[in-house]
């Protein structure tokens, strides 16, 4: 897990295709080497939460966190690396 750019790890912990524990690993694993990463969970949100289209998991709420969450990230990292 060499030079990884800074990493966004956003998931549903209810999410049955990608299971939630491979985000906990991942998290794991940067912070463990020292990587620059943010990771949340969402509790009740399922795999694809974030799309409208897919009703069945759409939640809007944690959709537009996700949104807020993921422009402040990158807002945060590519100034910095612009320096």
């Amino acid at each position: 897990m060499r030079n990884l750019p800074p990493t966004l790890i956003i998931h549903g912990a209810k999410d049955r295709l990608v299971p939630v524990a491979r985000a906990y690993a991942l998290d794991l694993a940067m912070t463990a080497a020292g990587m620059a990463h943010e990771i949340h969970i969402y509790p009740d949100a399922q795999h694809g939460f974030n799309f409208p289209e897919m009703q069945a998991w759409y939640n809007p709420a944690d959709a537009h966190d996700a949104w807020n969450r993921t422009v402040a990230f990158l807002a945060k990292y590519l100034t910095a690396s612009s320096r």
